[in-house]
C-alpha cells in the first residue's frame, strides 16, 4: 500500500482510537485499584498517542516534499524510548526548559524503567524482589492516567484540525517551511540520515 497523506492520516485516527482504548480500560483498572496496570496501561497510551507525533512529522514532510526515510520512520514508531522522547518534547517545550542531553536521556531511561516496573518484578541491585503493586501508588496511576489522557486530548485536536481543514492546514505546512525550527529540524533530519 503506497503511503499517501490519507492513509497517515488514518493511521493517526487508529492510533488515537487505540490510545483511547487503553485509557478507557486503565480507567477500569483504576476503579478496581489495580495501580499498577493503570500506570502500565496509561503509559501505553501515551506511546500511541505519540506515534501521531512521529506520522503528522511524515505528514509535513510529505507536504514539504522532502525524502522520507521510511525504513528508519518505521523503526522510530515502534521504539519504546523514541514514543518517550516525543512526549518529553513536548513537555520540555511547555515547562519552556532548557535542553541538556544527559539529563534527558535520563529522563527517557527513568520513564522507560518506571513503565517495565508496573509490569515486571523487579530485582535490585541489593537482591531485592518488588512486585508492581508495592511500588504503583493510587496518586502515581491517577497522575499517569490523567497524562495519558491530556495527551490522547492534544493529539485528537490536532489531528481533527487536520481533518476539518486538510488543505488550509497543508497550506500553512508549506508556508512554514521557511521558519527557523523548521530549517533546523530539517538539518537535524538530513544529519541524522548520514549516520
Amino acid at each position: 500500500m503506497k503511503l499517501d497523506l490519507n492513509t497517515l492520516k488514518l493511521g493517526i485516527a487508529k492510533n488515537l482510537r487505540n490510545s483511547q482504548e487503553l485509557i478507557d480500560e486503565a480507567e477500569i483498572l483504576f476503579n478496581n485499584e489495580k495501580f499498577a496496570r493503570t500506570y502500565l496501561l496509561s503509559h501505553i497510551a501515551i506511546e500511541e498517542s505519540s506515534k501521531c507525533a512521529i506520522l503528522l512529522k511524515v505528514v509535513a514532510f510529505k507536504v514539504w516534499n522532502e525524502e522520507i526515510d521510511i525504513k528508519n520512520v518505521r523503526k522510530r514508531y515502534s521504539n519504546h524510548k523514541e514514543k518517550i522522547k516525543n512526549l518529553e518534547l513536548l513537555n520540555l517545550i511547555i515547562e519552556k526548559g532548557t535542553y541538556d542531553e544527559s539529563i534527558f536521556n535520563q529522563v527517557i531511561e527513568d520513564t522507560n524503567n518506571c513503565k517495565n516496573d508496573s509490569l515486571y518484578v523487579s530485582w535490585s541491585n541489593e537482591n531485592n524482589f518488588t512486585l508492581p503493586s508495592e511500588i504503583f501508588t493510587k496518586e502515581k496511576a491517577e497522575e499517569k492516567l490523567h497524562s495519558a489522557l491530556e495527551y490522547c486530548k492534544l493529539f485528537t485536536s490536532i489531528s481533527i484540525k487536520l481533518f476539518q481543514d486538510e488543505n488550509g492546514i497543508y497550506e500553512k505546512l508549506k508556508e512554514s517551511k521557511t521558519n527557523e525550527t523548521i530549517i533546523e529540524i530539517l538539518k537535524s533530519e538530513t544529519e541524522r540520515k548520514r549516520k
